[in-house]
């Protein structure tokens, strides 16, 4: 008798996924869109160097941070390197051709909703400091609404900017999407937060939610 009833009991949840679904993945606000993370540099191109800091490791750092929260938001998220290597497949001539074109296939599948360029700044005038959104051809309005919300978060009043059209990559792109330059790397106190794994986990979420703040 009393399997039977764990027999009914089994059947009437089954039934009930049936009907309404699972719950919980119902509720994730990435839930059903793509994202292209793109992390800057990789391998022997360091990106902007700062004594012994490199572009290229902190960008694949927020990179990461921000593939675990936008997955744990529902998103299925496609990253374009996850380790410190860049996407030449080894080729030495024009290799950061290859690169580039490696990214562009990746990121202009017809799949993909949106993606997430990121980089760092680096100016000669120290004095700049902010995340800055840059869009490509009529992304205008998808920067300008994370920019905003990266404003609201941060305290700062960074506006987007156009990437010129004669950029190689970004000139080939048809997917959605904008690059982040999260910060200025030649900036003292910028950077001093830019380095640490705390400020790099709380921009990816910062970042991350407004992307979701886009879709919602």
């Amino acid at each position: 008798m009393k399997n039977y009833y764990v027999k009914i009991m089994f059947l009437f949840i089954i039934l009930f996924l049936v009907l309404y679904g699972n719950p919980v993945k119902a509720d994730l606000p990435m839930q059903g869109k793509v994202i292209v993370v793109d992390a800057g540099h990789g391998g022997l191109d360091p990106g902007a160097i700062y004594r012994d800091i490199y572009e290229k490791d902190i960008t694949l750092n927020i990179s990461k941070y921000l593939y675990e929260y936008l997955s744990s938001c529902g998103a299925t998220v496609i990253m374009t390197r996850d380790s410190d290597s860049d996407l030449s497949n080894g080729v030495n001539n024009h290799r950061k051709k290859k690169d580039f074109d490696e990214r562009i296939k990746i990121i202009n599948k017809k799949y993909v909703d949106m993606y997430v360029s990121i980089h760092l700044n680096y100016l000669i005038n120290y004095r700049y400091n902010g995340p800055q959104v840059f869009f490509n051809k009529d992304n205008k309005n998808t920067a300008v609404k994370i920019q905003e919300y990266i404003n609201k978060k941060l305290g700062t009043d960074r506006s987007v900017k156009k990437i010129p059209g004669d950029t190689y990559m970004y000139g080939k792109l048809n997917s959605k999407g904008v690059l982040v330059e999260c910060g200025f790397l030649s900036n003292k106190e910028e950077r001093d937060k830019l380095i640490t794994k705390e400020y790099q986990k709380e921009f990816a979420k910062i970042l991350g939610d407004a992307i979701i703040n886009y879709y919602n």
